[in-house]
């Protein structure tokens, strides 16, 4: 595993001229950029992420591509991009493809999904990702909510709600607390649960 996050840090280097440490909790975002999949919420609360950031306690790579038609996502990618330069431990990766989708997967340590309850329909990127040793953290969406929570992070609300995006962003927050706890205070169990997601 730590062979392909090298990898995969040095493929970042060349790309953005940033450079990641292989000993931060790397997280990765890449996808699709349509609205239900909620590119953003991992910055709704913007002091939180940032201090992660800023401490070294995690790394984030924000990948995907929106429909030449769909402004709106456009407008959402630029900004993190625009984020992305201003922000220590995060990049935007442009050239989302198949060598890079299988490059993220192999070299993260989490990655991440976070689409809006309901609406996905199967959302099978997590899939490939825990055969390559990455753990899932994603809302109890699509094929995730079949999983066993002891083999991945599952935050946010099976039912839909006015407020559905606050409350989700607020229960990211501590999922991610609680893995950057386990990354650096349990290494071994988390290894573990790697394991025994890849092993389901």
């Amino acid at each position: 595993k730590l062979r392909f996050k090298r990898e995969l840090l040095q493929y970042i280097t060349t790309k953005t001229d940033r450079h990641f440490s292989e000993r931060i909790l790397t997280g990765c975002w890449a996808k699709r950029f349509v609205e239900y999949k909620r590119p953003k919420l991992l910055f709704y609360n913007r002091e939180w992420i940032e201090a992660r950031l800023r401490a070294n306690e995690l790394q984030i790579i924000i990948a995907g591509k929106p429909h030449p038609d769909d402004q709106f996502m456009i407008d959402v990618w630029n900004e993190l991009y625009t984020l992305s330069t201003k922000l220590p431990n995060l990049v935007v990766l442009t050239g989302y493809e198949l060598d890079l989708s299988k490059q993220l997967k192999a070299g993260v340590d989490l990655w991440l999904n976070t689409p809006r309850v309901p609406y996905e329909a199967c959302g099978t990127s997590w899939m490939s990702a825990k055969m390559l040793g990455a753990l899932s953290m994603s809302t109890p969406d699509g094929g995730m909510d079949e999983q066993n929570p002891q083999h991945c992070f599952i935050f946010g609300t099976h039912l839909r709600m006015n407020d559905q995006d606050a409350y989700d962003a607020e229960e990211l927050v501590k999922c991610i607390d609680g893995a950057i706890e386990l990354f650096y205070q349990h290494r071994d169990k988390w290894y573990e649960k790697a394991f025994a997601a890849k092993l389901e």
